[in-house]
């Protein structure tokens, strides 16, 4: 679902065909009731969890140190020295933490979507 022209084409639609009276993702669902039950379209929404520590929790740390430390980190561009040194902290805290946001399941969830950023913008040319 993420071609290029599929994102193009969503991009493209008018907001009234993508999102109407609280209920999202319309083109979507229509396309899908053609080939999907309805139960499956029409199911309310829950969560996929990804097991980023057990599978690759050490690529996950290698590449988490480059994004917050490595010399050519564009992060260390966009965030202050304090703000870097307060995700390294979050980030080597282990065990659950004192609210939901505070899981190791979600520490690891943001570390993630800050590794991908890091990764993404050095690749087009980001440099601290």
């Amino acid at each position: 679902l993420l071609d290029n022209r599929l994102v193009a084409f969503a991009a493209a639609l008018p907001l009234r065909e993508k999102w109407h009276r609280g209920h999202g993702k319309l083109v979507l669902k229509a396309l899908a009731r053609q080939w999907v039950p309805p139960w499956v379209v029409d199911r309310p929404k829950q969560g996929f969890a990804v097991p980023l520590l057990a599978f690759g929790g050490e690529a996950l740390a290698a590449r988490t140190e480059w994004a917050l430390h490595g010399a050519d980190s564009p992060l260390r561009a966009l965030f202050t020295p304090q703000a870097i040194r307060g995700l390294a902290a979050e980030f080597a805290r282990k065990g659950e933490g004192i609210g939901p946001e505070d899981s190791p399941f979600r520490r690891a969830h943001r570390q993630w979507t800050l590794v991908v950023l890091a990764c993404a913008l050095h690749r087009r040319g980001w440099q601290a």
